[in-house]
């Protein structure tokens, strides 16, 4: 439920901070004192869209902050696990704000996009009233409010989980279902390329390993001729002083000067070691000039293989690593083309039985909802009777549209639309004048007409109804005396299940509410601003007075709707 809605700089409020009861809360004032702007906050929280010119004059921006209670809101606490939004503390904080260049919607201070509010408002509260967001006048609303009333939540639940699977085995088909030249055409490019990779007979370390031996053979002729050069430098030689020749000279000397000093032992003994490294390297180096032999053969062979790798990773990668990763998954993808036939043979035997559960699924619950729509609309009836439009027809509608590509429901031979909720579209009708065609809800009721049709729906649909909070925006347009009592009670037995806010200009309605906020219009100098005020039994029973007119009696008329509806929910209590 709404536990507490704050608003800061919001059209003609400069701050307020409203607590709302978990029953029935009424919202009252003058006209044109302000109470639209309530709703219109809350309508922001839902995911409304937002404008800089709701800013207060003189402000550079607004703030509204929702504070939802989430124990009564079951299908709120999904779409939060689903935005990964989830709360240990069983509340979720929605905020609003716009500058006059920017707007920012966040839960629980985390910043979202308008659609996850959109997405969240459904599960926590319906507005009924002279706005976009009656959820009554669309269709398919229309059709799950049957649902609930009907009980069909289950039953609709596994038909939508059939027509998930139909339509992504029809999506696997259709995959399949390519034209037979192209998967051939296809087949023969992957053996090819799975030939020529394999025809290679490669190995990851194979390239740098041939390189290394290429280059060799490439420059024998300079590795020899480098090879020689060092074994002249370091070993004996008759042009001239070697490197071996220097440290032996040096050798001689370290030895005398061991002898006069012991304490540079350790260091004739690292030029000797020096010597005996020069020595060995100089007979390696000949060895290595030796050994270097050109082979043009072997030369033409490795540049053949290295020719060959050059061209794979200019087809098929980068590396030969990438290369014989591609041909495995060419084979893979030749396999899967191998059994495409095979799989969907498998896939469409499997669609089979799916659309005939499907079919099952889709006439039980058509069925089912065809036989409940007589009670509904008895309740109906009875619901609009008590709130003053006795006079008004309402129907429930079906019809189902044609699709080739749909499902045969039994007995028919004509394929039928199917979705996740069914084949059958559900219109609520309505004849709001006797000899009037009945006509869809959205063409032809006013907004008051709406809400109290949504009111009677509401009552009828009871505790099946899972929105926790219902806004009623003046539902008692065109409702008076008698009536205008009823449509007070069924207000209060709606919140025995579930909280309801309602803007009322009618003591009767308000006199039943367990909370009474009271919205007040200050005019003054340079701005007009609005306050509102939370009533005590006093205040309530002083703003009853002034709805029901002035005069003397209108104090014990206020007193009189108070007691009475007092003593009513009293009675209701002890049932």
């Amino acid at each position: 439920m709404l536990a507490n809605l704050h608003i800061r700089d919001f059209a003609l409020i400069e701050e307020v901070t409203l607590e709302f009861g978990p029953r029935f809360n009424v919202v009252t004032g003058e006209t044109g004192a302000g109470k639209s702007i309530i709703i219109d906050a809350i309508s922001l929280l839902l995911g409304a869209r937002a404008s800089p010119e709701f800013i207060r004059r003189g402000a550079d921006s607004f703030y509204v902050e929702g504070i939802f209670t989430l124990d009564d809101s079951p299908t709120a606490q999904p779409v939060l696990a689903q935005l990964g939004l989830e709360s240990d503390e069983g509340q979720a904080i929605i905020s609003r704000e716009q500058t006059k260049s920017r707007s920012t919607a966040r839960i629980d201070g985390k910043a979202v996009p308008l659609r996850n509010l959109q997405s969240l408002g459904p599960g926590l509260v319906d507005i009924h009233g002279q706005s976009e967001q009656l959820s009554l006048l669309r269709p398919a609303r229309q059709r799950e409010l049957l649902d609930e009333f009907a009980g069909l939540t289950g039953l609709r639940e596994e038909v939508g989980r059939l027509a998930r699977e139909r339509r992504e085995i029809d999506r696997k088909v259709d995959s399949l279902r390519t034209d037979e030249r192209e998967l051939a055409r296809e087949a023969d490019l992957l053996t090819f390329q799975i030939e020529e990779i394999e025809s290679a007979g490669l190995d990851a370390e194979d390239e740098s390993r041939l390189n290394a031996e290429h280059t060799r053979l490439a420059n024998s002729r300079r590795l020899a001729e480098l090879a020689g050069l060092v074994e002249a430098s370091l070993s004996a030689s008759d042009t001239g002083i070697s490197a071996s020749d220097a440290v032996g000279r040096s050798l001689d000397d370290m030895q005398e000067i061991a002898q006069l000093d012991g304490a540079l032992r350790p260091r004739l003994e690292q030029l000797e070691a020096v010597s005996e490294l020069l020595d060995e390297l100089a007979g390696e180096m000949r060895d290595y000039a030796e050994s270097v032999e050109s082979d043009p053969e072997r030369l033409q062979e490795l540049e053949s293989r290295l020719e060959l790798l050059a061209t794979l990773k200019h087809k098929y990668g980068d590396s030969i690593g990438e290369v014989i990763e591609f041909g495995e998954s060419a084979r893979e993808q030749l396999a899967r083309i191998a059994y495409s036939d095979e799989e969907r043979e498998h896939l469409e035997a499997r669609r089979l039985i799916v659309e005939e559960q499907l079919s099952q699924g889709c006439a039980e619950l058509s069925k089912r909802r065809r036989s409940s729509a007589a009670a509904l609309t008895k309740a109906m009836l009875e619901g609009l009777e008590e709130v003053g439009m006795k006079d008004v027809r309402f129907d429930v509608e079906f019809s189902t549209a044609p699709d080739g590509n749909g499902i045969r429901l039994p007995g028919r031979d004509e394929r039928v639309r199917v979705d996740e909720s069914g084949v059958d579209r559900v219109s609520f009708l309505i004849a709001p004048n006797p000899g009037v065609p009945a006509k869809p809800v959205a063409n032809i009721a006013s907004g008051g007409e709406t809400s109290r049709i949504m009111l009677a729906l509401k009552a009828a649909l009871g505790e099946s109804d899972k929105t926790p909070t219902l806004i009623f925006d003046e539902v008692e347009q065109g409702v008076g005396g008698r009536n205008a009592r009823i449509v007070g009670q069924k207000l209060a037995l709606l919140s025995r299940s579930h909280q309801v806010l309602c803007v009322t200009h009618l003591p009767q309605v308000a006199a039943f509410a367990d909370t009474h906020l009271y919205v007040e219009k200050t005019p003054g100098k340079d701005r007009t601003t609005v306050s509102v005020q939370r009533l005590g039994k006093q205040g309530t029973l002083e703003e009853l007075a002034q709805m029901a007119g002035s005069g003397p009696g209108a104090q014990r008329s206020a007193g009189e709707m108070l007691r009475q509806a007092e003593d009513w929910k009293a009675e209701l209590a002890r049932a």
